[in-house]
């Protein structure tokens, strides 16, 4: 700890958001009874620890914030007291404190929700994204190179196969490329980030509707599998992504796991269908004309 003046010390510590290291403090100070009293607590190391015990009992927290709060769970709380575990013999006195704080904000913010800064919970899906946006991204650009190496006839946008089943495919992977670059911008607040998806997602599921792809598979007479691929299982992604923007906009805890599955399922199925659909495209005819899909 750093001594500021008497009775007011601070402990600084690293802390990283998106990558950049921004730092954080914690202002220790001692009151006139003597009790210590903790602002925006961080991680207490052994040392610190000891230093605590050294000036006096810990009996007041000062979380001002949804930030400065992740590190509260260093510190038992007993009624009435906030106790900081810092003998040797009362380190384990750490961990029920951590449980005894998430019982608290379970009663403060509702079982099951976001009690992290949204900044915070974007952070721990940033690689996520950064794989499954580039992925996204990278695929598309095949699918477009594929589908100018194809049958002349494949490119004819008026082919009801193409909007049906070719179209949809590359609209899957800009819908994960698009949910990508939304969760990586860090100026867009849970809210908005709730409304766009659930905006995206309705419009989604009306653009699906609009292609007639059950109608297409019902008159080509396909095979079940393609109905499961092409038609159910991304009517199933898009009501998981619809929830998931619920989930976020409500501030429940599940709702960007959900978010993330939604997307990566959403990956696979264009995979699959862009491979599938290069198969197809080797099959048909060079001259000019092409099977309808």
């Amino acid at each position: 700890m750093i001594e500021l003046a008497h009775n007011l010390w601070i402990v600084e510590r690293p802390q990283r958001f998106y990558g950049l290291e921004v730092g954080t403090r914690m202002t220790v100070i001692r009151l006139a009874d003597g009790s210590v009293l903790l602002h925006s607590p961080v991680e207490l190391d052994a040392e610190v620890r000891w230093e605590l015990d050294a000036i006096g009992r810990v009996r007041y927290v000062v979380a001002p914030n949804r930030v400065h709060h992740l590190y509260a769970g260093d510190v038992a709380f007993s009624p009435g007291t906030s106790t900081a575990s810092s003998s040797p013999t009362a380190r384990s006195s750490s961990t029920a404190g951590a449980r005894r704080y998430d019982a608290a904000t379970r009663g403060c913010f509702g079982e099951g929700a976001m009690t992290e800064s949204w900044p915070q919970q974007l952070e721990a899906w940033h690689d996520f994204y950064v794989i499954v946006g580039g992925a996204a991204a990278g695929l598309t650009g095949l699918m477009f190179i594929v589908v100018s190496l194809g049958p002349p006839g494949i490119v004819y946008r008026a082919s009801r196969g193409v909007r049906a089943f070719v179209t949809p495919t590359v609209v899957f992977f800009a819908s994960v490329l698009v949910v990508a670059a939304v969760m990586a911008t860090p100026t867009l607040g849970p809210a908005t980030v709730a409304v766009a998806l659930a905006v995206g997602s309705i419009g989604m599921l009306v653009y699906l509707w609009s292609v007639e792809g059950h109608k297409q598979w019902r008159e080509n007479n396909l095979d079940r599998l393609d109905w499961l691929w092409y038609i159910a299982l991304p009517i199933v992604s898009y009501v998981a992504t619809l929830a998931a923007a619920g989930a976020i906009f409500m501030r429940v805890a599940i709702g960007l796991e959900l978010l993330g599955g939604a997307m990566l399922f959403l990956l696979v199925i264009a995979i699959h269908n862009a491979w599938d659909l290069v198969l197809w495209m080797t099959q048909q005819p060079r001259g000019g004309g092409t099977r309808e899909a």
